[in-house]
């Protein structure tokens, strides 16, 4: 699961999750002024198709999207999500290539964005722009290398858990650390997917946690009791 870059910050739901300003202080550069437009955006709008070639990138502000991958047989696979502070086209637009995936809303977004003409010109001329482009995708390898590790080294369980507290960090619903309600944004097999598992075992460490009372579904809801019982990965 791919999180937001940041600084260490205190949460109200994990003292150790990162914090989800959208411009960090990155030696004094704020680059807020060079994404020139706003736009709401409902759930389940397609942002870009795979295989078509960046016009505007976009800046997650509020909200996550989801990209995903359709294989030649026409399956569906979720390659990962973007919370608040990830860019989404901007290495299509750098590499001049097509996207080789679609991205969409997950939930309602609020995104900045603007056209990937001035995004190169801003890339190539404007230095702190620059360097707010290299921390960026460098939080993006880092984040991609500790998925890796994590599959490695984590068990199925771990790895669920991990997801639902960068979820509840980016969703941030209501609630206390003793009590969190809310709705996964994602279609059961596309947490499956993330987690890498198949949906059936997902389903049995869902009733395992049930059982421990860590975890109650309702409705179409989700009720986790305790989020200091969830676990949590430090390494990276």
């Amino acid at each position: 699961m791919d999180r937001t870059h940041a600084k260490k910050a205190a949460s109200s739901y994990a003292h150790d999750e990162r914090d989800l300003d959208m411009f960090p202080d990155l030696d004094g550069c704020d680059c807020s002024p060079r994404w020139e437009w706003s736009k709401e955006v409902a759930a389940g709008v397609e942002l870009f198709k795979q295989g078509s070639y960046s016009r505007e990138v976009y800046l997650v502000e509020h909200g996550l999207a989801k990209l995903i991958r359709v294989t030649e047989e026409g399956q569906e696979i979720i390659v990962g999500i973007r919370s608040p502070g990830w860019m989404l086209g901007a290495n299509s637009a750098i590499l001049g290539k097509p996207y080789p995936m679609a991205a969409v809303t997950l939930t309602q977004c609020r995104l900045r964005y603007i056209d990937a003409e001035r995004f190169i010109r801003l890339a190539r001329c404007d230095l702190e722009f620059s360097w707010y482009l290299h921390v960026l995708h460098t939080q993006e390898l880092h984040d991609r290398l500790a998925h890796v590790v994590g599959l490695r080294c984590l068990t199925a369980r771990q790895r669920f858990e991990q997801l639902l507290l960068q979820l509840i960090s980016s969703i941030k619903p209501e609630g206390s650390r003793e009590e969190v309600r809310f709705k996964l944004p994602m279609k059961h097999w596309e947490v499956a997917q993330l987690v890498g598992i198949t949906p059936e075992h997902l389903c049995r460490l869902q009733r395992q946690m049930e059982q421990e009372g860590l975890l109650q579904r309702e409705s179409g809801w989700l009720i986790i009791s305790g989020l200091d019982r969830l676990y949590r990965y430090e390494e990276f």
